[in-house]
């Protein structure tokens, strides 16, 4: 008889996305039965020096059983509120970016529309002063997610 059950995976290529996908393969699967294995290559071209890990990276590390707080305390590396991106040659030419939303929508309405609003009605906020994650960042803080008590706020206002 012919056995044509999956008994290896490779994955070529390493880097966040490899080891991300090994850990993912790994926990899903009976590595008694399928065994998965990760050919790190060295990559000669194209950006390199940055990574971004997203706040929302919380559930994969939930599906992969990591402990986020020891890892980020291990390899002293936290996670990203924001990015910030120099547009051009000229460093004070910036383009931040929020892991995040601004404000809240209300009645059905995004925030944007309402502070576009009150700008043309005189407003002179910055608009990244509504995001908590801009804020944090340019403070240099940063907090784990808490999913269960934003679950909670949510709920109240559903």
């Amino acid at each position: 008889m012919n056995d044509r059950r999956i008994n290896k995976i490779v994955i070529v290529g390493g880097g966040t996305a490899g080891w991300m996908t090994a850990a993912a393969l790994a926990q899903a699967l009976d590595l008694r039965q399928c065994r998965v294995e990760l050919i790190e290559i060295r990559m000669t071209s194209g950006p390199s020096g940055w990574r971004a890990t997203i706040p929302t990276i919380h559930w994969f590390n939930q599906i992969v059983g990591l402990n986020e707080k020891e890892f980020m305390r291990e390899t002293r590396r936290p996670s990203s509120s924001a990015s910030n991106f120099r547009t051009g040659r000229d460093p004070t030419n910036t383009y931040f970016h929020p892991f995040g939303r601004y404000g809240f929508a209300a009645d059905g309405v995004s925030f944007q529309h309402r502070w576009i609003k009150a700008r043309l009605d005189g407003l002179e906020d910055n608009f990244e002063d509504y995001s908590l994650n801009t804020v944090a960042a340019r403070a240099g803080k940063f907090e784990f997610p808490a999913t269960v008590i934003l679950a909670r706020y949510y709920l109240r206002w559903d």
